[in-house]
């Protein structure tokens, strides 16, 4: 399924000349983390990165739970470090709110997370998570990093 649409994007832009925007590669990586087609995600990011489409906080809204229901602790951890510095994550609180949806759970603990990386590396310039899990692999930190703002 997800060969079919991938296939069907590379038509839309190649063969139709549609340009692509956040919301069509949110849906894309949203399709390759369900199928946990890491390396594919990570080329997406890059692409988006070159063509200069900004992630948005649905896209990383996708990453942390993909990578939270796959048991990828870091790789999520590193996209809250992002979510973080570009203050993504009180502005997608903010958004779900705003538009009358409800938080769920994801919500909830990317909150929580937040907290915990702000206060922790406040105090000791180390995550707590950091220290029970150790460092995010740094080839996904690698791909994230075009993405913070300085």
């Amino acid at each position: 399924m997800i060969d079919d649409a991938i296939k069907f994007f590379k038509e839309m832009v190649f063969d139709k000349g549609i340009l692509p925007n956040a919301k069509t590669y949110n849906s894309l990586i949203y399709g390759l983390c369900l199928s946990s087609h890491w390396d594919e995600v990570s080329k997406m990011l890059k692409e988006m990165e070159a063509e200069k489409i900004s992630p948005t906080v649905h896209t990383f809204s996708v990453l942390v739970d993909a990578f939270c229901k796959e048991g990828k602790v870091n790789e999520a951890e590193a996209v809250m470090d992002v979510m973080v510095a570009r203050e993504e994550v009180v502005h997608m609180f903010h958004e779900i709110t705003r538009k009358g949806m409800k938080p769920n759970i994801v919500t909830y603990n990317t909150m929580i997370l937040k907290k915990l990386v702000i206060k922790t590396q406040n105090n000791t310039n180390e995550s707590k998570l950091d220290r029970v899990y150790g460092n995010p692999s740094p080839s996904f930190i690698q791909v994230l990093n075009p993405f913070q703002r300085n």
